[in-house]
C-alpha cells in the first residue's frame, strides 16, 4: 500500500541524512533567526511524527512520551523546547527508525484501515480524510516541509546547498 509515498519518503530519509551530516553539537540546538526552529527541535519534531502514523494504524509509538511535549505541533506557541538529555545521535536514530517502521507498516496494512477515516481534527476540513491520506502526508509534504525548514537553517548559518 502506498507505494508512491513510500518512496517518496524513502528518498526523503537520504536527503535528511545529507541535511544532517556535518551538524556540530553547537549547531544541533542553534537558532539562526528569530522564529527559525533549531535541527534539534525540527528533527525531533520529525521523529515523533512516525508516531502519529503509528497511531493511526493502531500500533505503538516509536518515541517517549515526554518528547511528545518537546517536539510537539504546539513549540511555536509554547516557545523554547523542554530541555532533554536526548543526544543528536538518538534523536536521528529515532527518526530513522521511526519512518523506516512506518513505511514497512503502511506497507503491510489492512487496505480497510488505509481507508477508513483519520479522524484527526487537524486535517478537518482539508482533502486530507483518511487514514491512507494521513500516512501519505506524513510520509511526504510533512517531511517535506520540515527537512525545507533545515534547509533553510543550514543556508542561513552557511552551510552548502544539498541541490
Amino acid at each position: 500500500m502506498l507505494d508512491h509515498a513510500r518512496t517518496a519518503c524513502r528518498f526523503m530519509l537520504g536527503y535528511a541524512e545529507k541535511l544532517t551530516a556535518d551538524l556540530t553539537d553547537e549547531d544541533w540546538n542553534r537558532r539562526v533567526a528569530p522564529g527559525a526552529n533549531p535541527p534539534s527541535w525540527i528533527m525531533g519534531h520529525l521523529a515523533i511524527s512516525s508516531d502519529y502514523g503509528f497511531r493511526l494504524l493502531g500500533l505503538k509509538p516509536n518515541c517517549p512520551r515526554e518528547w511528545h511535549d518537546a517536539f510537539g505541533p504546539d513549540f511555536a506557541r509554547k516557545g523554547p523546547p523542554i530541555e532533554l538529555n536526548v543526544s543528536r545521535a538518538e534523536v536521528l536514530q529515532r527518526f530513522n527508525d521511526g519512518y523506516t517502521q512506518l513505511m514497512a507498516s503502511a506497507a503491510d496494512a489492512d487496505p480497510a484501515v488505509i481507508a477508513r477515516p483519520n479522524g484527526v481534527p487537524f486535517f478537518q476540513p482539508t482533502p486530507i480524510q483518511t487514514v491512507g491520506e494521513a500516512l501519505a502526508h506524513l510520509m511526504t509534504s510533512h517531511l517535506g516541509q520540515h527537512l525545507g525548514q533545515l534547509s533553510y537553517w543550514r543556508r542561513i548559518a552557511g552551510r552548502p546547498v544539498m541541490f
